[in-house]
């Protein structure tokens, strides 16, 4: 009887194992995207939060410019954080950001309000409907849609991410992201991102590639070394554009007060890949979830 137990234990044990690894695993990912404030956190969580980051930029090319995001979601009642009432800025148009002058950032700021269904996770897969209206210049109804796949590899978690955006006058949007962490230890992450986007008003697609290397001190504060690279409308791609960056966040207050300084170079194809110094400083302010 005893000989033929052992082989019944043996995966079950293996497949306790392989479920705290995993668990470990995402919990230490967790952990580090909230220390950094994580966009996919803010898309994937599905309480009721507010998150506000203000901030300034500066580089030799353009000057100084002005970095804001307000994302709200509020859960509505008795409906188990399924549907959402949503208010942020839109992704589609956060990309240039930075490349805009502090007047130019108010007046062409293109916040979207409208509802989310959050979908019950299916396994490692979660999906969400957005339905809106993107406020700012000429209004556009908007809609869309958001799959991801997430799945371990020992020290590795892959996560597969899909968004599709039709929008009433520009058409549509898709965006194509797979993203791989690896924990190196307690306190380091790292973690290769590559991105594919498609626009209808753009010939070609945008692909991007960022490397990034975290250190978690705690709770409290971390660091991030970051190298990434972005080719607008490729193949025919003639507004490349590399960055080195190096930042520091620091957890000011409880959890809902952060800051951080972010220092480095970027080189574009533009001014003939001349570096170009830059530094930001920003605050970022969280309520809820």
């Amino acid at each position: 009887m005893a000989d033929g137990a052992a082989p019944g234990c043996a995966p079950n044990r293996l497949d306790r194992w392989h479920d705290a690894m995993e668990d470990a695993l995402s919990g230490a990912v967790d952990r580090f995207d909230r220390l950094f404030g994580d966009r996919r956190l803010e898309d994937e969580d599905g309480g009721t939060r507010l998150a506000v980051t203000v901030g300034l930029r500066a580089d030799a090319e353009e000057g100084a410019t002005l970095e804001n995001r307000v994302r709200l979601r509020i859960a509505l009642p008795n409906l188990e954080r399924r549907l959402l009432l949503i208010f942020e800025d839109d992704e589609s148009e956060s990309a240039d950001a930075s490349l805009k002058t502090i007047v130019d950032t108010v007046r062409e700021a293109r916040p979207l309000a409208g509802l989310r269904l959050a979908l019950l996770p299916l396994g490692k897969a979660r999906i969400s409907l957005d339905a809106g209206v993107r406020l700012g210049g000429d209004p556009q109804i908007v809609t869309r849609g958001r799959l991801s796949l997430v799945k371990t590899f020992h020290d590795w978690e892959r996560r597969l991410t899909q968004t599709a955006a039709w929008y009433s006058a520009d058409g549509w949007t898709t965006t194509a992201e797979a993203r791989w962490t690896r924990r190196l230890g307690e306190e380091l992450l790292f973690r290769a991102t590559t991105t594919v986007g498609w626009r209808e008003t753009q010939n070609g697609v945008t692909p991007s590639q960022s490397f990034d290397l975290l250190r978690a001190v705690g709770t409290v504060r971390g660091h991030r070394w970051t190298a990434r690279g972005e080719w607008p409308e490729t193949p025919s791609c003639e507004r490349a554009r590399y960055v080195v960056e190096y930042t520091y966040r620091r957890r000011l207050h409880r959890d809902w007060l952060y800051g951080e300084i972010a220092v480095g170079v970027d080189f574009a194809q533009e001014r003939n890949y001349e570096p170009n110094p830059l530094a930001a400083l920003r605050l970022e302010i969280v309520f809820g979830d």
